[in-house]
């Protein structure tokens, strides 16, 4: 039973951040910040499925904070990849994945800024 509310809870918590993440005033700035101190650490705390639930919220809230609002991210998760725990390193590199796909086919053009072409343009 408890897992099923700690399931539907992190759906919940996913979809309120995807709903008012990037809306300003929405979350406090105070509660903003307590979000990200704790949520990689939980998330490798967590079962898989509701781990892929938080991995997710990482992500909505990385498009938006990251990386000039949410510099710690990237150094906390090389820790815990570093500890060589499988699961950790699943979970990391999942949210990783998910926070830099929206890099994957773009380029950047010294004094023009990103540019985004697909890669089978590319010659």
């Amino acid at each position: 039973m408890f897992y099923l509310v700690r399931t539907a809870a992190s759906i919940n918590f996913k979809n309120l951040v995807k709903k008012v993440w990037d809306v300003d005033g929405a979350i406090k700035e105070d509660d903003r910040e307590k979000v990200k101190m704790n949520i990689v650490k939980l998330m490798l705390s967590t079962p898989e499925n509701i781990q892929r639930q938080l991995s997710e919220a990482i992500s909505i809230i990385g498009r938006v904070d990251f990386y000039q609002k949410w510099n710690q991210l990237l150094p906390e998760i090389v820790v815990y990849i570093q500890e060589g725990d499988y699961a950790k390193i699943n979970g990391c590199l999942r949210t990783v994945h998910s926070i830099f796909k929206r890099y994957r086919y773009e380029i950047k053009v010294p004094n023009q800024g990103p540019i985004k072409r697909p890669v089978r343009g590319l010659k």
